[in-house]
Order: structure tokens, then C-alpha cells, then sequence
């Protein structure tokens, strides 16, 4: 806005962020096209190139650069670079990041049929459930089963702590985890439903490193899994940026917890 250049998202590898999201009607249509989607496209093209979160602004604010490109994975979303530069009277971030989502991006039509039909089959509905994401194998193959146990117990209870005696949708990627997480709850009796499935395939794929030969359609339920996320009323989560991420895109960021996973 401050710059008033085009913002485009141009995302191939492994399959085009269409498949999976798409600008919403009324929205921002972020795809490049035409003689601009070869611009983009064009390494050689002349532009400069920047990484950080730092210089995007200045380079973007120089009238004399035609094209700036940026890339850069960020856990949380960009919420640290924000909270620097808001002012007094501004929105918060966790209003900003759940409006700008909703203006950008809208599920694809194989996204939003799988996550209805997901919904139903757990009898979910949107912001009467506490979500909790426990994410066992961050950065490893596997883990022994006593720290996976640990782990989803820990996070059920942190789910009930934020709200007590409701639904959680439990969501991870190891189907023990979720075993665990179902056992805990029946053996203890406790005032609480969990809805959660295996995931398919399972453990879910890596979409950045785990894509060769494979089709777009396996790739959907981590999306489908991330609307789940964003559509409860209180979300906690441990490793990595998926259950932070679900967070911010509900409309009640605010009411999130994350949990230690220490092994």
C-alpha cells in the first residue's frame, strides 16, 4: 500500500499454491499471468532480490527498482516485524493476519470439499471446539513412543485448559500420537470429546521435500487439517509453524497456548 506496487504470489514447486488456495471473490488476485507470469518467472530479469524482512520496505519504496522479490519462511508469521512498526490506536496483529488471510486466500474447491466432509464425519463445527496440533516429528524420523505419549497427553490438557469440557480436534502427524491422545481421554474419564482421524497418507508428506511422483490430491488434508485449525475457538500447538499458523488465520488468535515438548 505504502509503496504502491502489485503484490503477486507466485508459488510452482511442487505444485502451483492453486491447487490448494485461491483468491477469494472480491478479493486480491495474487496470480501472475500473461506476459507478467514470464516476468516473474524470469530469473534473468532485471530486479533485485531480497530475503530478509528488514529491506523489503526500502527496496519496494525506491522508485527506480522495477521488480523486488522477495522469499523467506517465517514461523510466526511476520507478527515480530509488525509488532515494531505498529503505532498507538492500531489493530493488532492477530486482527491484521486473520483479515489479510480472508482477503488473500479462500481453499480450492478439492480443499473445501474434503474439509465439509471432514467436518461432518467429526461433527465439528466452526469456533464450538478447541483445537490442539501436536507435531511429533519435527525435523526427525521418528521418536521413542514414551515422548509421543507425553506429548499428546500434554496437549489434550492444555486444550482443556483453555476451554474445559468441550470438543478438541486433535491433529498430529504420527497416528500413535493420536492413539495416545484417544486413550488418555477414555482412561481418564475426562468431560471431553476428541474428533481426530489418521492422517492420509500417514505420516502426513512434507510438501517441501517429499513431492516426487506423487499427485497434487495427496497434499490436501495438511490444508484441510490447517482450516480445522483456523475454524476453532482456542487453538495450542507445539513444534514448528503449522499450529501457529492455524492460529493466526482464526479470528481468535488470542486465545491460543503453546506447549512445552521437551524430551
Amino acid at each position: 500500500y505504502y509503496s504502491k506496487r502489485i503484490l503477486l504470489i507466485h508459488w510452482t514447486k511442487p505444485f502451483a499454491l492453486t491447487e490448494f488456495l485461491v483468491p477469494p471473490k472480491l478479493g486480491i488476485d495474487w496470480r501472475p499471468k500473461g506476459w507478467l507470469k514470464e516476468i516473474v518467472e524470469n530469473r534473468l530479469t532485471v530486479g533485485v532480490e531480497d530475503y530478509g524482512q528488514g529491506r523489503i520496505l526500502d527496496l519496494a519504496m525506491n522508485p527506480e527498482i522495477v521488480l523486488v522479490r522477495s522469499r523467506m519462511q517465517d514461523y510466526h508469521g511476520g507478527r515480530w516485524w509488525y509488532d515494531e512498526q505498529v503505532i498507538e490506536n492500531e489493530a493488532p496483529f492477530q486482527t491484521v493476519f486473520h483479515e489479510i488471510w480472508k482477503t488473500v486466500f479462500t481453499p480450492s474447491i478439492a480443499v473445501k470439499k474434503r474439509l465439509e466432509t471432514t467436518m461432518a464425519d467429526m461433527n465439528l463445527t466452526p469456533y464450538t471446539y478447541t483445537a490442539a496440533h501436536c507435531r511429533v516429528l519435527y525435523a526427525m524420523d521418528d521418536r521413542e513412543e514414551w515422548v509421543k505419549k507425553t506429548w499428546a497427553e500434554n496437549a489434550v490438557n492444555c486444550a482443556s485448559e483453555l476451554r474445559p469440557q468441550t470438543t478438541i480436534f486433535f491433529t498430529s502427524d504420527s497416528a500413535n500420537a493420536t492413539y495416545y491422545a484417544q486413550q488418555y481421554v477414555q482412561d481418564h474419564n475426562r468431560s471431553v470429546r476428541i474428533a481426530t482421524r489418521v492422517p492420509n497418507p500417514n505420516p502426513p508428506l512434507h510438501i517441501d521435500f517429499e513431492w516426487k511422483g506423487r499427485p497434487a490430491s495427496d497434499f490436501v488434508d495438511g490444508f484441510v487439517d490447517l482450516y480445522i485449525l483456523a475454524s476453532a475457538d482456542c487453538v495450542t500447538y507445539n513444534k514448528g509453524g503449522y499450529g501457529i499458523l492455524g492460529s493466526f488465520m482464526g479470528r481468535n488468535a488470542s486465545c491460543s497456548m503453546r506447549q512445552d515438548a521437551i524430551s
